[in-house]
């Protein structure tokens, strides 16, 4: 049977189209893990029991006189050790924090994935607030980069404070392609983010290259109310700290305000 030079135009682009898509595929799920290990000991390091012979590791700062604990959830560059005074800044403006590595980063063991994270979170949850009695509304979920998609899953399915979006994304592979949902496609936030009642909080840089700005905007505007934003003029991806510390502990701040006011 022939086929027409449309038809076959037609069978080449598809084809093309899914080669484009495997290859991107591909290569952005060994970005997503790059696994970092920048430390060998830590002081206050935890290990948690996730699976059959795997452990990962928390660490938990408390502050005796905070309201809330932040259950923080680093991005793909960063580790416990990378954090640690990200952790102390956290104490300091009033709030306890527990982070934990992924899998296969810092002192973790295994390998990282999606399913694994989000299965881990769910246990580092759990953590807080059956061993360490922290009730669930005063847990404020914080996720930076591809810490937004354990935090988003976790917040849709749970009752907890709040959620912290900084640096989210609608999709991993939406990041570098313009479809969201492929196959293979990665912490799907935009699916998931109508799904959280607790308030939340969006903080972005205008200026972000690796996630572009319109994530955030998406994100925001599909989010039920309480919602707040906080959208950094000159920030990229990695710098809203720099540039924008004042702004971001303010927020922060006033979101947890917020969120005691709304409970009064």
């Amino acid at each position: 049977m022939k086929i027409s030079n449309k038809k076959m135009i037609i069978i080449q682009l598809i084809i093309f189209t899914a080669v484009i898509v495997a290859i991107a595929g591909f290569t952005i799920h060994k970005m997503v893990f790059p696994c970092r290990r920048s430390y060998s000991n830590i002081d206050g390091a935890v290990k948690l029991a996730v699976a059959d012979n795997v452990d990962i590791v928390l660490r938990h700062l408390v502050n005796p006189e905070s309201e809330y604990t932040i259950l923080f959830s680093h991005g793909n560059y960063e580790d416990l050790g990378t954090l640690q005074d990200f952790m102390e800044e956290y104490r300091q403006h009033g709030f306890s924090i527990l982070a934990w590595d992924y899998r296969g980063y810092g002192l973790s063991g295994g390998k990282p994935s999606e399913a694994a994270v989000c299965s881990d979170i769910r246990k580092v949850f759990s953590y807080m607030t059956d061993e360490q009695g922290i009730a669930p509304e005063r847990i404020i979920l914080h996720g930076r980069s591809v810490g937004s998609g354990p935090s988003c899953d976790l917040a849709s399915e749970v009752s907890c404070g709040g959620l912290i979006v900084e640096s989210g994304f609608m999709s991993i592979f939406s990041t570098k392609l313009p479809w969201v949902g492929l196959w293979g496609d990665m912490f799907v936030n935009i699916n998931k983010i109508s799904e959280v009642q607790c308030p939340k909080l969006f903080i972005h840089g205008k200026q972000d290259r690796v996630v572009p700005f319109k994530h955030a905007l998406e994100m925001y505007n599909k989010a039920i109310e309480p919602k707040y934003k906080l959208w950094l003029d000159s920030s990229g991806h990695n710098d809203i700290m720099y540039y924008y510390q004042d702004s971001f502990w303010d927020a922060i701040s006033e979101f947890a305000d917020k969120l005691s006011t709304e409970k009064d």
